[in-house]
């Protein structure tokens, strides 16, 4: 074998050597203690965090009961009436001198009876004879109440509901992940685009 056949099997001897440590390197180096490929990720677990949120419901209670009437009442009015009332008046008028001396005697020369002669006294247009009565009727008003009923109001009953804002305070929980790492090990990060949440 001449010398540059030497040089050439050397080379080649150098070479393969280097490729075999370096993919060995690489085979072994790069396993962690768990048999995990350094630089690659892998999932340990996934925990979820909870929260508590509030849903508010309404609920219709009755609170009482109110009851509706009509109730009568009472209260005094003066109303003012003017009442009338029929009175007899009786009116005499004597006669002058010569007029009663001239009825005198004409009453004696005439009738022969005292009285007649006189001038008449005339009673609804009638004359009232000697020894004669006539009633005359008297009338007064008297009052008399009469009700009559008159609508004075109209009352509408419904019901109306009014709406109040009532602040509640609700204590609500909620789950936070608290990591303990004094040698600083674990780091955040984002979740990554693409991930599917829903694995388990």
């Amino acid at each position: 074998m001449t010398g540059r056949d030497n040089d050439e099997m050397r080379v080649l001897h150098g070479n393969t050597e280097t490729a075999e440590t370096r993919q060995a390197e690489t085979s072994l180096g790069a396993l962690n203690a768990e048999g995990t490929r350094l630089g690659t990720e892998s999932e340990v677990g996934r925990l979820q965090l909870l929260e508590e949120r509030a849903q508010v419901q309404v609920l219709r209670e009755g609170i009482g009961q109110v009851q509706v009437r009509k109730v009568l009442r009472e209260r005094q009015e003066m109303v003012p009436v003017t009442l009338s009332t029929e009175v007899l008046e009786i009116v005499v008028t004597p006669l002058a001198q010569g007029a009663a001396a001239h009825a005198a005697a004409g009453s004696v020369t005439e009738g022969g009876a005292m009285g007649q002669g006189v001038s008449q006294i005339l009673i609804d247009g009638k004359p009232l004879q000697v020894g004669q009565s006539y009633e005359i009727p008297l009338t007064e008003e008297r009052v008399q109440v009469v009700k009559q009923v008159y609508p004075i109001s109209e009352v509408l009953i419904r019901k109306q509901a009014q709406s109040t804002t009532h602040q509640e305070t609700v204590m609500l929980r909620h789950e936070e992940l608290e990591v303990l790492d004094e040698q600083g090990l674990a780091r955040f990060v984002d979740d990554l685009p693409g991930t599917d949440d829903t694995r388990r």
